[in-house]
């Protein structure tokens, strides 16, 4: 957010553990990030973990996109999107990236 506003860019938050993402908004955000949907996962964090997800479902991207639905908190962040580019701030100087 520094950077932006170090810029004087305006910017929107969304708060998707408030304002849960949906299938299309991951999709979308997929192609924009030109990613797949298991590289934009926390593979670390606890929520995670407990899925207990195997590798054949690390590659299906119906399964992923799903576990991110029902699991928000494993989806990396925070992703930057400006147009129709976007890109997992982290670390945060990534974002020059796209602006």
């Amino acid at each position: 957010m520094k950077i932006l506003e170090d810029r004087k860019i305006d910017f929107k938050i969304i708060n998707y553990l408030d304002t849960p993402l949906i299938k299309d908004d991951i999709k979308n955000l997929l192609v924009q990030l030109k990613l797949e949907a298991k590289e934009i996962i926390r593979k670390n964090e606890i929520d995670f973990k407990l899925l207990k997800l195997s590798k054949d479902d690390l590659n299906c991207e119906e399964t992923v996109i799903n576990a991110i639905i029902n699991n928000p908190k494993i989806l990396q962040r925070p992703i930057i999107v400006n147009n129709d580019k976007a890109i997992i701030g982290r670390p945060p100087e990534k974002i020059y990236e796209i602006l």
